[in-house]
């Protein structure tokens, strides 16, 4: 014999079998309402920028990587930044010294919070560009490291 019934939106059951009695239920108090996950903020963030052009002069983009209170900089890690090919108007017109830049060669500069590259480049002719950089590094806290890789694209305009 079976019996059924809810429980909390969630259904009870009871099977009779030879006299004894075995119930399972799956019921349990409404779980309390909880607000959602507010986003974590990482542990770094990493930017690029870079000043306007002049036609056939030397400039440069500055990678800059900010690291959070907690976290410090692994100086001992490859660290390097990727420079990938530009789109754009003057894309063609580009030049850029060298397309990776890493820490081990001492391309960068960094502190315990911080750390920098600059990468010298030109533009030849007038326009703009979009230059992708991929960044790869590690910050630690006392217990562990996280090895991380952001992805940005700085603006450039020659004129």
């Amino acid at each position: 014999m079976r019996f059924g019934g809810r429980c909390g939106g969630v259904v009870a059951m009871a099977w009779a079998f030879g006299g004894a009695l075995v119930a399972e239920t799956a019921c349990a108090a409404p779980a309390p309402e909880t607000p959602p996950l507010a986003a974590a903020p990482s542990e770094a963030t990493v930017k690029a920028t870079a000043a306007p052009l002049k036609v056939g002069t030397d400039g440069a983009v500055d990678v800059v990587v900010d690291v959070i209170e907690g976290y410090h900089w692994n100086s001992e890690f490859p660290a390097k930044v990727e420079v990938g090919v530009a789109t754009g108007h003057a894309a063609s017109s580009l030049k850029v010294t060298k397309r990776t830049f890493a820490q081990l060669d001492g391309d960068f500069q960094s502190t315990e919070r911080q750390a920098k590259v600059r990468i010298p480049l030109q533009l030849a002719a007038a326009g703009d560009a979009a230059l992708p950089l991929e960044v790869k590094f590690s910050i630690c806290n006392d217990r562990l490291c996280l090895r991380k890789t952001e992805k940005v694209t700085v603006a450039l305009l020659a004129k």
